[in-house]
Order: C-alpha cells, then sequence, then structure tokens
C-alpha cells in the first residue's frame, strides 16, 4: 500500500511540477477549497489546544491520523465551507483568485512553521505575512509565479515522497528537487510562450 501510494504521489506531483500552467484555472479553485478546509482544521487545532497532535507521515496515515483527530462537529464546517467557496468561485472569480492564493499560502507557511518546529507567539504573524507574501508575487508576477510555484513545489513534493520512501539523505533530496525544477521550469516557459 504505501509503494502505491508514493508512486501515485510522485506521478501527481510531477504532472503539477510540469503542466502547472495549463492547470491554473483548476488550482485556482483547489488553492480556495484547501485554504478554506484546512482554516478550519487549524481552528479545531487551535480550540482543542493541540500544538503538535499529528506527525506528518505519508499521506494516507496522516490523513487517517487528522480524521480521528477532529471532531465530528467541524465536518459540517467543512461541508458548509466547501459549498461556499466553489460558489465564491463560480460567481466571484476575480475575489476568489486572491483569497484562495492569500489562504493556501497561509497555510503552507503553517506548515512549515510546524514542520521545522518553528512555532512562537508570531505564529499568526508570520503565517499572515506568507500568505500577503504570496498574494502579492502573484498579483505582481502572475502567470510566473504559478510557472515557478508549480515547477518547484511539485519537484519538492516528488523529491520529498522519494527521500520519505528510499531513506535518502537531505543533499540527494535537494538534488533531485533541483533537476526536476529546472526541467519542469523549461518545458513550463515554452508552454508559456506559446501561449
Amino acid at each position: 500500500m504505501g509503494s502505491f501510494v508514493m508512486i501515485v504521489g510522485v506521478l501527481i506531483s510531477l504532472f503539477i511540477a510540469f503542466n502547472g500552467y495549463k492547470l491554473r484555472a483548476p488550482f485556482d479553485l483547489l488553492k480556495l477549497l484547501v485554504g478554506v478546509v484546512g482554516m478550519i482544521v487549524l481552528y479545531s487545532l487551535y480550540l482543542y489546544g493541540q500544538t503538535t497532535p499529528l506527525i506528518f507521515t505519508p499521506f494516507i496515515p496522516f490523513i487517517k491520523g487528522l480524521i480521528k483527530f477532529i471532531p465530528s462537529k467541524f465536518y459540517m464546517a467543512m461541508a458548509v465551507a466547501v459549498i461556499l467557496a466553489i460558489v465564491i468561485y463560480n460567481n466571484y472569480s476575480s475575489f476568489s483568485s486572491p483569497f484562495g492564493t492569500f489562504l493556501f499560502y497561509t497555510l503552507i507557511t503553517r506548515v512549515l512553521l510546524y514542520y521545522f518546529n518553528i512555532l512562537s507567539s508570531l505564529t499568526i504573524l508570520i503565517m499572515a505575512v506568507g500568505g500577503l507574501l504570496a498574494l502579492l508575487l502573484k498579483l505582481l508576477f502572475k502567470d510566473q509565479f504559478t510557472i515557478a510555484i508549480s515547477a518547484v513545489g511539485g519537484s519538492a513534493a516528488a523529491s520529498l515522497l522519494f527521500k520519505t520512501f528510499y531513506y535518502l539523505p537531505w543533499w540527494l533530496f535537494i538534488l533531485i528537487t533541483l533537476l526536476f525544477s529546472i526541467i519542469a521550469l523549461y518545458i513550463q516557459y515554452r508552454s508559456w510562450q506559446k501561449g
């Protein structure tokens, strides 16, 4: 089961890395959905005083652990948030794209702070700065931001799966990420030039 999840994860990550520019419309919806659901999960964790309740294990065990941890009353809130996010995305796309970007990268900033154990009284401020910085870059560079983030993010995700599954050293993770990123950036840049 673990190897199947790893292979599927690598394939999805590389698909995103090499096709991020073409997938920018679905990405906007996905960022909004992940952002709103993620914020509800964070709120749930905050309410119950759990600062480190989860371990970042491969995808399926992490999801199972998350489902067991979150109280069932938050499932309804998540369902309502998903429906509202879809309605906002379909009717107010000029608002939903920047809002989704802000929420998603605020959440990513929080995950990185947790992963590297950099939690402090300034956590919320750092999260907001991360989200605002991503939003500013998205507004200034638009397509180039999407290309860079999808190429590097997808490459890093695939490399992290290789590292986790095969217990690779960090230097090899960085090398694989750089190699995938350079190839993905080149392919996406060519696609962007063609329009």
